[in-house]
């Protein structure tokens, strides 16, 4: 379960009332009573994707002066899946280490994980500021990994989050961590100035964010920026949905023994959210990314960024297109289907290997429960 709750309404009420200077420990704390505890969380462009543990689910340690708040949460998470591909990883579908063809499809694998169990801790300062400290154990040999280390105030933030270049409010909900297609996920240690007005809400940010270069070990090539990246998003939302303008800029540099090369990377991306009915949303989006490439998840494992070019004895940024779309259809407030697909095609070079990825294209379908009551906290899909 995604964590503990209680409501037991009879035992909360007498916790209001109760000493001030003693300490207070809650289950499943609910957001209106978080008044003034989240107020650093107004203009984030993304505070929690859709499947992780809701804000209002933990243990909630409120302090005596009732000013500072200790939030502990977690779930347990399994994964199995059946594949005739050779898949790397237990939680996706990674397009660009999928084989495009095999001598045959009849040898099937099982695997079953649970890495991507998490423990979060957050700590909020009334109406001040909130850090949050989230692990999983996807690192290297199963090791601790640090998913989310940051400190926000109200307009500021700084530390490791998503980025600004993000898709994930416009990606349909799935199973597969990749979603249909040019999904943009990855989380970088950041400095965030968020704001906004009305019904819009923007945020800026200079990023950690190195490229990743394709070259020949003769080179002693690394990447080596002498500026962060610039990444920014605005949004417009409304009781109709949402919809998002993002930008990019990237000072890719890379050192090697050929000398040093620089090439200004970027990209731009569109997506929106529609709430068509109370059963369905449609969201999708559509990007251009050059010299960034893996910030997408399809090539977050590739050196694809960055490539040398023998003909021009230079490093080169590559350059990418990508789009998807997806339908929520909630067969109940409990029951829900997405079904989707998107691609992505990667600007593929004359001097490039033949079996060097291009194109992919993904679909998706699947069946996802989250029941209630005793049950709250479940995902089943």
């Amino acid at each position: 379960p995604a964590a503990a709750h209680s409501d037991d309404e009879e035992n909360a009420g007498k916790a209001e009332g109760s000493d001030s200077s003693s300490m207070q420990v809650r289950f499943g704390r609910g957001e209106e009573n978080l008044a003034g505890f989240r107020v650093h969380a107004e203009w984030a462009d993304l505070d929690r994707f859709p499947t992780d543990i809701g804000n209002d689910k933990g243990i909630f340690i409120l302090a005596p002066d009732r000013k500072k708040l200790l939030r502990i949460y977690g779930s347990l998470r399994a994964r199995a899946y059946w594949d005739n591909q050779d898949l790397r990883d237990p939680w996706v579908i990674d397009m660009a280490n999928t084989p495009a063809a095999k001598d045959s499809n009849d040898d099937w694998s099982y695997q079953f994980e649970t890495k991507e169990t998490r423990l979060g801790i957050d700590v909020d300062v009334k109406d001040t500021v909130g850090i949050r400290m989230e692990f999983d154990w996807r690192g290297t040999s199963d090791e601790l990994r640090i998913r989310q280390m940051f400190l926000r105030t109200e307009h500021w933030e700084i530390g490791k989050n998503w980025t600004a270049f993000n898709t994930i409010n416009y990606l349909p909900l799935s199973l597969d961590y990749h979603s249909t297609s040019a999904a943009i996920g990855i989380r970088t240690e950041q400095i965030k100035y968020q704001n906004g007005f009305g019904n819009w809400k923007y945020n800026v940010a200079l990023e950690d964010n190195s490229p990743k270069i394709n070259a020949p070990d003769e080179l002693n090539a690394g990447e080596d920026n002498n500026f962060p990246n610039l990444a920014a998003n605005i949004d417009y939302s409304g009781d109709w949905g949402r919809v998002r303008l993002a930008g990019l800029l990237a000072p890719n540099r890379v050192r090697s023994d050929a000398g040093d090369d620089s090439d200004l990377g970027g990209g731009v991306q569109a997506g929106f959210r529609w709430n068509m009915n109370e059963s369905n949303v449609l969201k999708g989006h559509a990007l251009y990314v050059e010299g960034q490439n893996s910030m997408m998840a399809d090539y977050s494992r590739q050196n694809l960024d960055m490539i040398w070019d023998p003909e021009e004895n230079e490093f080169r940024n590559v350059e990418s297109v990508g789009c998807q779309i997806g339908l929520e259809h909630y067969w109940r407030p409990t029951l829900s289907t997405t079904i989707g697909g998107g691609f992505t095609d990667l600007d593929e070079q004359d001097f490039e290997p033949d079996d060097a990825y291009d194109k992919g294209y993904k679909g998706l379908i699947n069946l996802i429960w989250k029941p209630g009551g005793k049950l709250e906290g479940f995902l089943v899909g």
